[in-house]
């Protein structure tokens, strides 16, 4: 079997690929890139594969680009036929998986963009630039709040498949990430390849 090809960076957004890649046992390998935000040969060398210099990035075992952790998580499962992040089509869950898969990508994540360095965004001043990520970050609360209150409505997204064991759709895997992405952004860690993605052991490595 050929080998995906992930570019990559300890502590930042391609985490969410890396645990799908190492969960489904695929084989991959890690290019990782040195500081987006800090180093213009990084977002260079980064640039004709993601045109936007972002992370993840994944080389598909034939060539093909892909960027977008929700469109790589989508393909994934389509490749593997496996059901461990993404329910089928006709799946009674995938009607929520699929509202909230985009609620998070479309809505959480671009907050870390935004806050973890609001001098891009608002580069003259340094007053304005602390304002808009303090309040970028308290829109990244109100959001967080919706996906809980969601949660205590009952909106399910572990599913029980077949076999009676429960599966972590993929929403779940964002949630418990996206919430370590500002500590791992500072601990500069990636994932541990070693453990399994289970809601009680699932883990983004220290």
């Amino acid at each position: 079997m050929h080998t995906y090809h992930l570019y990559a960076r300890p502590g930042w957004g391609s985490v969410i690929v890396e645990a799908q890649l190492a969960a489904l046992g695929l084989p991959f390998e890690i290019e990782d890139v040195a500081d987006l935000f800090a180093s213009e040969d990084a977002r260079r060398d980064l640039a004709p594969h993601n045109p936007l210099a972002q992370v993840p990035t994944l080389r598909l075992p034939d060539g093909t680009l892909m960027t977008e952790s929700a469109a790589i998580t989508l393909h994934l499962a389509d490749a593997t036929g496996r059901e461990d992040f993404v329910p089928p089509p006709h799946h009674a869950a995938r009607p929520a998986f699929l509202r909230w898969l985009v609620f998070l990508v479309a809505n959480v994540y671009p907050t870390f963009t935004y806050a973890d360095d609001p001098k891009r965004f608002v580069a003259t001043d340094d007053a304005a630039a602390t304002a808009f990520g303090a309040a970028v970050h308290e829109y990244r609360l109100r959001l967080w709040r919706i996906v809980e209150a969601a949660a205590d409505a009952g909106v399910q997204l572990l599913d029980v498949g077949l076999d009676g064991a429960e599966h972590l759709l993929e929403p779940d895997v964002l949630v418990l990430l996206v919430q370590d992405v500002e500590a791992l952004h500072q601990r500069q860690t990636r994932v541990d390849h070693g453990r399994e993605l289970t809601r009680e052991q699932h883990q983004v490595a220290r």
